[in-house]
């Protein structure tokens, strides 16, 4: 698959906010880490500072999930390449894309971005699914001018 080798329409990162580890750790830091530990007793600093390395492993995580992740639409469909934990490359050809679902939470909402679910024609391909999009409404409009484009050749 030379999908990712070919030049493309659109490539981008997902936004690491749209990770809920990346809240879960920071939320995890300030509940743990500062008011248990420091606030209620300095008897648990041990309880406390494990907490601390909890939450700072959950936030470096979401981190790196958002970075190892990257969205391509190439002009022969959608691609999606993860290399954290595992390497794993998921496409879908313009061919087979019948449609494209886009939903967006409270935070996605607030710092704009969204989930598009792009479902296959095929039973052969599952739905693909990018999560963390920037202006996800822009990438849909380009999916499907894309997708028109493709069989008009």
């Amino acid at each position: 698959m030379l999908w990712l080798d070919t030049s493309y329409l659109w490539s981008e990162k997902p936004s690491p906010l749209s990770f809920l580890g990346l809240f879960g750790g920071v939320g995890l830091v300030i509940i743990v880490g500062f008011i248990f530990g420091l606030v209620v007793s300095p008897g648990f600093f041990w309880l406390s500072l494990f907490g601390l390395v909890v939450g700072v492993l959950m936030v470096v995580v979401a981190v790196e999930r958002a970075y190892s992740t990257l969205y391509v639409v190439s002009f022969f469909g959608v691609c999606r390449k993860q290399t954290y934990p595992t390497y794993r490359i998921e496409a879908l050809p313009f061919n087979v894309v019948a449609n494209i679902t886009i939903s967006s939470g409270v935070f996605g909402r607030l710092f704009g971005f969204g989930t598009l679910c792009i479902n296959s024609s095929s039973l052969s391909y599952n739905p693909l699914v990018l999560t963390g999009v920037r202006k996800p409404q822009a990438l849909r409009r380009l999916i499907v001018a894309a997708k028109e484009n493709a069989q008009k050749n």
